[in-house]
């Protein structure tokens, strides 16, 4: 709002004043300036600037000194006024509704395409947007400014438009994006390989990505008399889908300790005793614990914190309680196709099964997990009720850790299973859970 406002103020001070600025030396100067302003805006900005914000101000006073200090006699108005540029202004509304949906569309055809592939196709796309543009000027643009087209004609023209958009809707959801142009048998081997953990699932949602520890209560399950509780951060978050139908199936509730940045590390923040408090209230209960513990540059010293642990496992022995520690997953150091769930490019490619197979060396795996080992070893020394779940049989094999396998993915991104793996760690989590009942029994 405040942008065209801008505009607004530079027109109303044209109307009243009958003329923009009458400074010759500010005409000769401040467009150049405005122009570099832009150019500031185009070169150095990225998704990490606040907007709006002051930065925002660099292209519209940009903008406005363009406007208010063009002058003919002056370079910058007199490149703007060539045919090139008022026939790009001419067009710039269909280019501004067209350029949205082109450039939407061809950012989930090409995730995870080579630099270079994207930088040709790009150009491509753009004159494809200039095309469309040029198109829509013509044939609807100006046949719709024309005064002697009767309302009623145009009334009756827009709400059939409109009707067809919402039946063209409510088929495409109720057919669930017209799935049946592909078959059966490719869509299920599509599920299981794209697998990627819906981030928009309510549980998901509501009780991770929404808390709030300091107005919201944790998600909790009372259906059940047996209790389940999951600590952690988006690692453990990135299980809870699959894993509460089945603890629930099983006549446990899920209870959802699991926040962003929640990973049990003893950081001495609010947050983290928060969570400590939290969990030393649980009694007669299995709790999961996992965290992003081995990130690069970022690894978990565990063995610096190792006291710290075995004070926190002593007190949920006394409360009677089981604990499963989920093991540091591995870390890729790069993910083709994390930017996007439904790239057509990736569904082309496991259709004719020529999507490659992706991995890392096991030993930079095992780098990143020394100090985690060593944490194990020393707790299983000491306590029979911590069970260590060992996730690396999934994900690697004796030389190699995967990202994609035999047209698999098993990551979400670089640091989170995808969902297809997700359900894989769960069905350990599962079978730890009968081992730690028959015991109990």
């Amino acid at each position: 709002m405040w942008e065209l406002l801008a505009g607004s103020i530079l027109a109303y001070f044209e109307v009243t004043k009958k003329q923009r600025s009458q400074n010759n030396t500010l005409n000769l100067i401040l467009p150049s300036i405005g122009l570099l302003l832009i150019g500031h805006s185009i070169l150095f900005f990225n998704d990490k600037m606040f907007h709006p914000s002051f930065f925002t101000l660099s292209p519209i006073i940009g903008v406005c000194l363009i406007i208010w200090f063009s002058n003919n006699n002056e370079l910058i108005t007199k490149i703007l006024s060539t045919k090139l540029f008022v026939g790009i202004g001419l067009i710039s509304y269909s280019l501004y509704l067209w350029h949205y949906p082109i450039f939407a569309f061809f950012r989930i055809y090409a995730s995870g395409l080579p630099i270079l592939s994207l930088f040709y196709d790009k150009i491509l796309i753009s004159i494809l947007v200039i095309f469309f543009s040029l198109i829509s000027y013509f044939f609807i643009e100006k046949p719709f400014r024309r005064k002697d087209i009767k309302f009623k004609r145009l009334l009756k023209l827009l709400l059939f438009k409109t009707l067809f958009i919402i039946i063209f809707i409510i088929f495409s959801f109720y057919s669930k994006g017209f799935e049946f142009r592909i078959p059966l048998e490719i869509r299920q081997d599509l599920i299981k390989k794209m697998s990627f953990v819906n981030i928009y699932d309510p549980i998901y949602r509501n009780c991770f990505a929404k808390f709030n520890y300091k107005t919201d209560k944790f998600c909790k399950d009372t259906n059940f008399k047996k209790n389940i509780y999951i600590f952690g951060d988006s690692r453990s978050a990135y299980l809870l889908s699959d894993l509460k139908p089945k603890v629930n199936n099983k006549n446990f509730n899920l209870n959802i300790y699991s926040v962003i940045n929640g990973a049990l590390n003893f950081s001495n923040t609010p947050l983290h005793n928060y969570l400590i408090n939290n969990l030393l209230k649980i009694k007669n209960s299995i709790i999961i614990i996992s965290g992003a513990y081995n990130v690069p540059g970022m690894e978990f010293n565990f063995l610096e914190k190792i006291r710290d642990f075995d004070d926190l496992f002593k007190k949920i022995r006394k409360n009677n309680n089981q604990v499963i520690f989920i093991q540091p997953l591995p870390v890729p150091h790069y993910h083709p196709y994390s930017s996007s769930e439904a790239s057509m490019r990736l569904i082309s490619k496991i259709k004719k099964n020529t999507i490659k197979d992706m991995k890392f060396k096991k030993e930079d795996y095992y780098l990143s997990l020394k100090h985690y080992i060593s944490f194990k070893n020393e707790i299983n020394k000491k306590f029979k009720n911590i069970y260590f779940l060992n996730v690396e049989d999934l994900f690697c094999d004796i030389y190699f850790c995967y990202v994609i396998k035999n047209g698999y993915i098993l990551f979400n991104d670089s640091i989170h299973p995808s969902g297809f793996t997700s359900k894989l760690i769960n069905d350990l989590i599962m079978k730890e859970i009968e081992k730690i009942e028959l015991k109990s029994n």
